[in-house]
């Protein structure tokens, strides 16, 4: 059942509501994990998450990078945040090995995570490629990973306390998509646009399944479309034209994108589990996102890929 007002949504960067009304505003004993959380929506996501007192611990590919966001957070907010706020972590998505040692280097680091951000994603790859463990490369990074992640996490996440949260990181671009049963891993027929859009869907209909299974829990989950990021947009050159042509007019800075994430990971409002946001307000999802039954058969399909039972 979808509460939104409707389903279209134009995110204007002069008009985005901001997070701050009728939010958390304190968040000391507060642990948080942001993956992709060294460029774009998730270094203003970590940064205001630690402006606020949380502890966010930042799942990240290369450490490099990572640090120096570490370094520039804490210039800019010495006067509020302290260096033990930030924790990096190595995180690469596309290897279950990784995933798995990072999972446990958190939980060897800390009992409980109150907000789960699984915010990286890679998008208009031009050739199929596949994951360390043989996945379609889209949806191995930006779903199955994170389902992963979060299989893993899963029970210091039930078990910390009474207002958790899982915020999935999705695209209004999954209202083009469809999940291809017969060629999840787009063997027979890969496209850029075809595997970003599956993989996005795939975003919606695991906060969607999640929240169903896990209603009689304390543990709330949302996804959402951040908008379209500037300095997002130019990963793939053959496609960053048309891109910019088609969204030059509601372009969106990384701290205006991380809006909507953190609306759903700090707000107080009573939001229906397992929504879709836009723009800070509930939106319907695709009619195919919207299927309780295709939510609970990608979470079996997911499953099986990964072997495990859930």
């Amino acid at each position: 059942l979808c509460h939104c007002e409707n389903s279209a949504c134009t995110i204007n960067a002069f008009t985005m509501p901001h997070w701050r009304d009728n939010s958390k505003d304190d968040l000391e004993n507060t642990n948080a994990i942001v993956t992709g959380a060294s460029a774009g929506i998730g270094v203003e996501t970590v940064r205001e998450l630690a402006s606020l007192g949380a502890t966010v611990i930042l799942g990240c590919r290369n450490e490099e990078k990572a640090k120096k966001v570490i370094n520039d957070i804490l210039e800019k907010g010495k006067d509020s945040i302290k260096p033990e706020q930030l924790v990096f972590m190595q995180l690469e998505l596309q290897s279950l090995s990784s995933i798995r040692e990072f999972c446990k280097n958190v939980q060897s680091r800390f009992s409980k995570i109150h907000i789960l951000i699984n915010n990286a994603g890679i998008m208009l790859i031009p050739k199929r490629e596949e994951t360390n463990d043989g996945f379609e490369l889209t949806l191995g990074v930006n779903h199955i990973g994170h389902f992963y992640l979060t299989y893993l996490l899963k029970e210091v996440i039930l078990s910390s306390g009474d207002d958790v949260r899982l915020v999935n990181v999705s695209a209004k671009l999954h209202y083009l998509g469809k999940i291809h049963w017969n060629d999840m891993q787009l063997e027979k027929g890969y496209g850029p646009l075809k595997s970003y859009y599956q993989s996005k869907l795939a975003n919606v209909m695991f906060s969607r399944e999640f929240a169903r299974r896990y209603s009689h829990t304390s543990v709330k989950a949302y996804s959402l479309h951040p908008g379209v990021i500037k300095t997002e947009l130019g990963r793939e050159q053959r496609f960053a034209g048309i891109a910019k042509s088609l969204f030059r007019c509601c372009l969106l800075t990384p701290n205006q994108g991380s809006q909507t994430t953190l609306f759903c990971a700090l707000t107080k409002d009573q939001l229906n589990n397992g929504a879709y946001f836009e723009n800070c307000k509930e939106k319907c999802p695709s009619d195919f996102a919207n299927d309780e039954e295709n939510a609970k058969r990608l979470w079996l399909e997911i499953c099986k890929l990964l072997n495990i039972e859930w």
